[in-house]
């Protein structure tokens, strides 16, 4: 439950060690963290900053929540270049590096024994 990338042990508090609804928590994350990479990445392609900063912002608040720390940083960063609309020659790559984390981590996820 404790890796480089994530530790679960945040959640399983948060979730009062109730391991179905954990299990439910992570599923959750798996169904609907995609859907809003996806909308950063739409975002991105139509440089419409401000809801890049208002996605990245909620994929934050998620994985904050969930306990993934090794995204944390890569997300806030996104968040604040969208909404000031600074570092828009990086955003791109940026996101790239954000994006493969997210994969690895959902690989990494989908592993758990939960």
């Amino acid at each position: 439950m404790t890796n480089d990338y994530y530790d679960l042990t945040v959640l399983s508090k948060m979730t009062g060690g109730d391991k179905a609804f954990l299990k439910h928590m992570v599923q959750l994350f798996l169904t609907e963290a995609p859907k809003q990479v996806e909308e950063m990445r739409v975002a991105i392609e139509n440089q419409d900053w401000l809801e890049l900063g208002k996605t990245a912002h909620k994929i934050k608040s998620t994985i904050k929540s969930m306990g993934i720390h090794s995204m944390i940083d890569d997300a806030l960063s996104l968040e604040q270049d969208g909404k000031n609309q600074t570092n828009l020659g990086m955003i791109e790559e940026n996101f790239a590096l954000f994006e493969a984390k997210f994969i690895h981590v959902v690989e990494l996820l989908q592993q758990e024994d939960l």
